[in-house]
């Protein structure tokens, strides 16, 4: 059983920090290292909102930074991953949300997300 001083009662909800075998953290991740972005195929999207990677690329490539932030949803479900460390570094798979923004993320180019 946990710690019953590590539960956190916040306006998101509440939430046990530390589980077995991992914790919630937030940082920033290299595009790069995303071993697995959430689909098999790099930014195959025929089935599932086949446009919003190349809305997202649009936006960070060529567009102002008030639309790039629209498009990109800061303010929705945070990316989640998983990170596994290696002897190179750590690599992630992407957790429960993000798909759509680490594939655009990475074929874009962005140096951190």
């Amino acid at each position: 059983m946990l710690d019953p001083s590590l539960r956190v009662h916040s306006d998101l909800g509440s939430s046990d920090l530390i589980r077995l075998g991992g914790c919630v953290t937030f940082g920033w991740i290299d595009p790069v290292a995303v071993a697995y972005p959430g689909q098999r195929v790099w930014n195959d999207f025929a089935s599932h909102r086949p446009g919003t990677v190349p809305a997202m690329a649009s936006a960070l490539l060529n567009g102002p930074v008030d639309q790039a932030l629209d498009v990109w949803n800061p303010r929705g479900d945070p990316i989640c991953v998983n990170r596994t460390p290696g002897p190179a570094g750590p690599l992630y798979a992407r957790g429960a949300n993000g798909t759509h923004r680490l594939h655009a993320a990475r074929l874009t180019g962005l140096p951190l997300i």
